[in-house]
């Protein structure tokens, strides 16, 4: 099993930030990442917009790749061709890690069945 970045975190102790719906933007990110905050996780996004190109989307995906690191692209949704396709979109965009959000109490997700 290949652990990536969690394996150098493992032993040291690390504060990890949580991603937080209408919070956790690219300026809060960053503020956190220099308080030492590891791993940096992205709003959630949803994946059959980002699928279908909805460009305004990716600018949840933003982030600074010098002090934002690890960072992990947070996503939700129900197609399984979107997760993959957005997985692939995450590789390229040199996230370190995607965290498939499956529990969120957002009533709007949650009615989706996302």
């Amino acid at each position: 099993m290949h652990l990536g970045f969690w394996k150098d975190l493992k032993n040291t102790g690390f504060v990890g930030l949580s991603p937080m719906d209408g919070v956790t933007d690219d300026i809060y990110r960053t503020m956190m990442a220099r308080e030492g905050a590891k791993p940096i996780f992205t709003e959630f996004n949803a994946v059959e917009g980002l699928a279908r190109n909805a460009v305004k989307l990716l600018e949840f995906f933003e982030y600074d790749g010098s002090t934002e690191r690890p960072v992990v692209a947070q996503v939700f949704g129900i197609e399984p061709e979107s997760f993959y396709s957005v997985a692939v979109m995450v590789a390229h965009l040199g996230y370190d890690g995607i965290d498939i959000n499956m529990g969120c109490p957002s009533k709007k997700v949650e009615h989706r069945g996302a």
